[in-house]
């Protein structure tokens, strides 16, 4: 029996590297995901202490 054709083997091939580049979309995807995740995380972390300090030097006015 002989083994696949030209154009099985191209297909087989262009199959191949299509599986490739979804992978490869999926981990930048996931990696972009992430580092969104992380950038809000920060800007919630520093609206937050910006508030805190806010509050604590309305405080320390209000003492004076």
């Amino acid at each position: 029996m002989a083994g696949p054709d030209i154009d099985t083997k191209k297909a087989i091939q262009l199959q191949e590297q299509q599986m490739a580049n979804n992978t490869a979309l999926t981990a930048a995807n996931a990696k972009a995901m992430d580092q969104q995740a992380q950038n809000e995380f920060r800007k919630s972390m520093a609206e937050l202490g910006a508030k805190c300090v806010k509050s604590a030097g309305e405080k320390l006015a209000g003492l004076a």
